[in-house]
């Protein structure tokens, strides 16, 4: 069986570890022990080498995240990717790595490793107002207060944080202004990432927002960045904003990807393959396979991996998105939250409305700010 594709650049989310130390009521996956066994690395990067080789690939993004990052030993993360790097020495593929951590167990320790491998950047997160965030030494009251504190050790390191928020109830509450100063203000940050929750394993947090009030939110947010000079660097709108312009590299969020099974999957520790890591940690119904016991071409032509790469064909048969004007934007949305929220990956985003008003917001400012679409 050939390769039907070739992929000039590809992401793993790579999960070598479902233990973490924090215990949010609103996560996504199903947290516990387990990590990857020591004599199973040797053969993930083979694994990966044989995907570059099979498919031409000229960049591989590898996506580190957990569970927990910081609950492994971090000299036995260094030592593992030095082999890596030993593995793909003098291989016409450029390996590009990002660090996903909650951040709380930080310490200088994983400074050097960062700075190697990682090019000095951290992705982490925090809410405002923090409602589900805490670990069993750690209260939901003095959570951020303890995670500003790794941030400034973690900085004063050298390091550059960035910081991905998932709105609340209570964050519509409070509005877009107290919500955008506290991260610039408080937190001081540069980068921040809203992200549009869907539910955790136990089926009641994180609570669903109302959709008008949550697009109201993101309307007021939007005009206070400009109002305010751009002052973070903060998405989705400035990635649609540059997509819209015709500036291609950084690219839209994953949830507005054509295809998110043409450009990535994910590895759990014990080699379970999903389309990322919210499906592999939980959906085990929907694995391609293990990519450490079956062939590299089964798990991608799996008839898992099959119904994720007919996703959008069968979306534009929807009423709704056939006729939508921002179809080639969204394309259905993401299949996690279809699932999630409404029990069909073949079903439209739950957030479809909010989306809209996203849309036409973005391209009425930028009319008037007279920039090309």
């Amino acid at each position: 069986m050939k390769p039907k594709r070739h992929y000039k650049e590809y992401s793993i989310v790579f999960i070598p570890t479902w233990s973490c130390d924090n215990t949010c009521s609103h996560c996504f996956e199903k947290i516990g022990l387990g990590q990857i066994s020591p004599d199973a690395w040797d053969s993930l990067w083979r694994r990966l080498l044989d995907f570059v080789k099979l498919h031409h690939t000229k960049k591989l993004k590898l996506y580190w995240q957990g569970g927990e990052i910081l609950t492994l030993d971090h000299k036995q993360v260094a030592g593992e990717l030095g082999k890596l790097k030993a593995f793909f020495k003098d291989k016409d593929c450029a390996i590009e790595h990002h660090f996903q951590t909650n951040l709380i167990a930080y310490h200088d320790g994983w400074a050097p490793i960062i700075a190697k491998y990682f090019r000095g950047s951290i992705s982490t997160s925090l809410d405002y107002p923090n409602l589900y965030r805490h670990s069993p030494s750690i209260s939901i009251k003095n959570y951020n207060n303890h995670w500003l504190r790794k941030k400034r050790v973690a900085e004063k390191a050298g390091l550059t944080v960035s910081l991905i928020s998932l709105p609340n109830t209570e964050t519509l509450k409070h509005g877009a202004k107290k919500f955008y100063h506290y991260y610039r203000d408080v937190i001081q940050i540069k980068n921040l990432q809203v992200n549009f929750p869907f539910p955790g394993v136990n089926g009641r947090d994180p609570r669903p927002m109302n959709l008008k009030k949550f697009g109201d939110f993101l309307e007021d947010l939007y005009h206070i960045w400009i109002t305010e000079g751009r002052t973070l660097n903060l998405s989705p709108f400035v990635m649609l904003e540059e997509t819209l312009a015709g500036n291609h590299e950084r690219g839209l969020p994953c949830m507005w990807s054509n295809n998110c099974a043409h450009s990535l999957f994910a590895v759990a520790p014990d080699g379970e393959t999903g389309q990322c890591d919210c499906w592999v940690s939980t959906l085990h119904d929907f694995s391609f396979g293990n990519l450490f016991h079956d062939p590299l071409l089964k798990i991608l032509h799996s008839k898992k991996r099959n119904r994720f790469l007919k996703r959008p064909a069968k979306m534009i048969d929807d009423p709704e998105c056939s006729v939508c004007d921002y179809w080639k934007i969204c394309h259905g949305g993401c299949p996690i939250r279809a699932q999630t929220f409404n029990g069909d990956m073949f079903s439209r985003d739950y957030y479809c409305p909010v989306y809209k008003r996203i849309f036409n917001m973005v391209i009425k400012q930028m009319r008037i700010q007279k920039i090309n679409l």
